[in-house]
């Protein structure tokens, strides 16, 4: 129950964007009121322009999320300060199912990587630290350059004169 209200408290400013302690978090955890927490996983994944998502298992028997969520809590760290969300839901309990197959996750752990809210990528199984980062930066793409418009606009415009000019030069129109 306290982590429910931890959740709550926590959850707007993961949205809004404030920096918290925590790097990587879960999204739900199977408590009595589910939809209000689908609802939050859904806002907070479309609400983030990355975010990465881990369906593991939580019991202690699945060797491969126990490893999985220490190679998230390592990259999330890394992720965080390119603005990725990174987060983990638990993909065993009975409430998630509808959000694991909105996601079309068929085995845990799997990895998703959402852009504007939806998923663009997918992994299946244990994945280390190195080949997590490295497949979000391949999947994430690269920054975006910002540059001078008016000198394309200028170019562009004198291309397009001198085309102008020779196709209506060049063109004969019947008489």
């Amino acid at each position: 129950m306290r982590f429910q209200w931890a959740l709550v408290l926590v959850l707007p400013w993961i949205v809004l964007g404030k920096k918290h302690k925590q790097s990587v978090f879960r999204l739900t955890n199977g408590e009595p009121d589910v939809k209000k927490k689908e609802k939050a996983f859904e806002e907070t994944v479309a609400n983030a322009r990355f975010a990465l998502v881990n369906f593991n298992s939580f019991r202690p028997s699945c060797k491969e999320c126990a490893e999985l969520e220490t190679s998230m809590k390592e990259v999330a760290k890394k992720l965080k300060k390119k603005g990725v969300v990174c987060g983990m839901m638990d993909g065993d309990l009975a409430v998630n199912v509808e959000a694991k197959d909105k996601n079309n996750v068929t085995s845990l752990p799997t990895l998703v990587f959402f852009r504007s809210g939806y998923g663009i990528s997918k992994q299946e199984g244990f994945q280390s630290a190195m080949s997590i980062e490295q497949w979000v930066n391949a999947v994430a793409g690269p920054e975006v350059e910002v540059f001078d418009t008016s000198l394309v606009r200028s170019r562009c415009g004198m291309i397009l004169s001198k085309w102008k000019s020779n196709y209506l030069t060049n063109r004969h129109y019947p008489v």
